[in-house]
């Protein structure tokens, strides 16, 4: 509709001058204040406006802005500028933007004086809705007068409601636009947290990803903290950390590393026993904690936290404990003294995950450093075994040169025992048969002599021929006895030289052995047992195995001979693991045990006067040790006969 025909004054070109100028205001005035104060401008040439009111109503969360207010008699009255929409019932103005329709109040009208709000009451009050284009209401204008004599006549009421009407649409547009704005700047910061999350998100990333490749090589643990620390300051302001390792065995603190603009520093490096503190706090809980003088005056009145080590006079506050699986290896914190320098939920979120990767990367790192000091304790017990090793080989070689020396002195002891003994041995016959044969010398020299004489007689002959004929018996029995000696000393060498194996069937083949001697020696069958409960194959040397069987059995025979009485052999057969067992007794009168010591000694018999040699037991001694490789002991109980038990390896191997 044309301003010339809402208007009807006598001042009628003014007002259509001011109200294009109004209209015209939104594309020059900035913002909606600066609008609002032109329009009251405007207005004021119009009719009298000492009391304006602009509300700016929002719809979506039900409350009022005040844009613009002047009061003569209530400056103060809307001291907040944005509020929830009052009590239509109790408000003018929460009526007009209720209803969405002008409201006009003079003091007569009773029925709108019971529901006046707070303020003075004036004499006229005119509130008009501002709706937008789409006919929603936006806001609410108001004028008002408290002078009687400055009442508004309907031709001003007319201009005011032309001038709401404009003033609504600006108000939409400037409110169109500032949602524009809102919208733009929430979108803006709403990309920026997105990218600080993003960046954080990285940031937090490059740091695990940094603590993690600590572990890639072992580095001193203080140089680790620092590492930590420098990691620590690209996602948090980290200008004051404590890092405590924590030792649940000794259930104590070690302050590993400090870094504090105004305290803490004296226990740096320092091991104290576990107390109440901010740092006991968060190892019992198992997980961190955040705050600020406000949350931890709370903590510390419900008793929940006891005390705090330190400096308690911090802005803000961040910890969380160092666990890996069920451990805790220690304590990560962060405070601030600086009021700018807050840390949120978001942080201690943070603090706790990477706090948890310096745990895994501490417990790498601890368990390559014991690993370390176990190498350096196992290169070092090398060495001295190394060196002990050294020693014993120089010891050992010391020892080889004098057991040389000994073996070659003892070859020499023994051979010139061998030597005496063999003298001795073989002399005694010899002797006697060189006596007998110088006698029968010395008996033919006088029967010659006698016979050329012809003084013999034949007692004298028979006594000759006699004679003679005993010195030959005991010329022939010594001669036997040193082609025996012979024998033996011949049999002991093939036992250095036979080195010919062979595989038998143990049972089957010991039983042959002791068949031969039984009909070599009259034995009966029973005068034998033998036991043996396995069949066992062997390779070993067969031939002197059975020479050990029949010099046993041998000697049990002639030794059981002088007491009258039969013989009884008792032969077991064992396998125990690689090595075969014989125990071997008899019914003999066994042997004292100083006898025993000297059984295997060369030329050593009980016997001599029998005719014994005593190379028979050194002989078995021989065969057992050197041809089967094996061991032999003798044993003798109460004179109960003579145990011998030897063992030999199951598969024999010649050197």
């Amino acid at each position: 509709m044309p301003l010339n025909k809402l208007v009807k004054t006598s001042d009628k070109p003014v007002a259509v001058s001011q109200l294009w100028e109004l209209s015209e205001a939104f594309k020059t005035e900035p913002d909606l204040e600066s609008y609002i104060k032109k329009a009251h401008q405007l207005l004021a040439t119009l009719m009298t406006a000492n009391n304006f009111l602009l509300w700016v109503y929002k719809q979506s969360d039900n409350s009022i802005e005040y844009i613009y207010q002047l009061d003569e008699k209530d400056p103060d009255v809307h001291s907040v500028t944005k509020q929830p929409l009052p009590d239509p019932q109790e408000s003018t103005t929460a009526w007009v933007i209720t209803h969405a329709q002008e409201l006009i109040y003079v003091p007569a009208d009773s029925n709108l004086a019971s529901f006046w709000g707070r303020g003075a009451h004036p004499e006229q009050w005119i509130g008009m809705p501002l709706k937008s284009p789409a006919g929603i209401c936006i806001g609410a204008l108001v004028i008002q007068s408290y002078a009687s004599d400055q009442l508004y006549n309907q031709q001003q009421q007319s201009i005011f409601r032309l001038f709401s009407v404009l003033v609504a649409s600006a108000v939409a547009k400037y409110t169109k636009v500032d949602e524009i704005e809102q919208i733009v700047l929430q979108r803006t910061q709403s990309l920026e947290r997105e990218l600080q999350k993003e960046t954080q998100s990285d940031r937090v990333q490059q740091a695990i990803f940094d603590i993690a490749s600590l572990t890639r090589t072992h580095i001193q643990l203080n140089d680790l903290y620092k590492k930590v620390h420098a990691i620590f300051n690209t996602i948090f302001d980290a200008s004051n950390i404590l890092i405590t390792r924590y030792s649940e065995i000794e259930n104590t603190l070690t302050y590993a590393y400090i870094v504090d603009s105004d305290d803490m520093e004296q226990y740096r490096g320092r091991t104290l026993p576990m107390r109440e503190s901010m740092t006991s706090y968060l190892i019992a809980r198992r997980k961190g904690a955040l705050f600020d003088q406000d949350s931890m005056k709370a903590q510390m009145a419900t008793g929940e936290l006891k005390a705090v080590v330190g400096n308690a006079m911090f802005n803000s506050w961040i910890g969380a404990p160092m666990i890996s699986g069920s451990n805790v290896y220690g304590v990560i914190i962060l405070q601030s003294y600086a009021q700018e320098v807050v840390y949120t939920d978001a942080d201690l979120e943070i603090l706790q995950f990477v706090a948890n990767h310096v745990a895994r990367t501490l417990e790498i790192n601890l368990k390559t450093e014991r690993t370390l000091l176990e190498q350096q304790k196992i290169t070092a017990q090398h060495q001295k075994v190394e060196d002990q090793h050294q020693h014993l080989i120089e010891a050992l070689s010391h020892l080889h040169s004098t057991q040389q020396q000994l073996l070659e002195n003892e070859k020499v002891a023994a051979l010139g025992g061998l030597v005496a003994g063999v003298t001795h041995e073989v002399n005694t016959p010899l002797g006697t048969c060189i006596t007998a044969v110088s006698h029968l010398l010395d008996i033919d020299k006088a029967f010659q002599q006698q016979l050329l004489d012809k003084q013999l007689t034949a007692n004298q002959l028979d006594k000759y021929a006699a004679e003679r004929r005993q010195l030959g018996e005991l010329i022939g029995i010594n001669m036997r006895r040193s082609g025996k000696l012979m024998k033996n000393f011949k049999q002991m060498s093939a036992v250095q030289s036979s080195h010919a194996l062979q595989q038998v069937e143990l049972k089957s083949y010991l039983q042959k052995v002791i068949n031969s001697n039984l009909s070599d020696m009259n034995l009966h069958s029973r005068q034998i047992i033998f036991s043996c409960s396995e069949v066992v194959h062997i390779t070993t040397n067969v031939d002197a195995l059975a020479q050990i069987l029949t010099q046993l059995i041998t000697n049990s025979v002639k030794h059981t001979q002088h007491k009258s009485q039969d013989v009884a052999i008792y032969l077991r057969m064992s396998s125990v693991e690689n090595n075969i067992g014989i125990d071997y007794s008899d019914n003999g009168p066994g042997m004292q045990e100083l006898q025993l010591e000297q059984l295997f000694d060369p030329f050593y018999t009980t016997s001599r006067r029998t005719g014994a040699s005593g190379l028979g037991a050194h002989l078995i001694y021989n065969l057992a040790t050197h041809s089967l490789q094996g061991k032999i002991t003798a044993s003798c109980t109460d004179n109960q006969g003579l145990c011998i038990k030897f063992q030999f390896p199951r598969v024999l191997q010649y050197g």
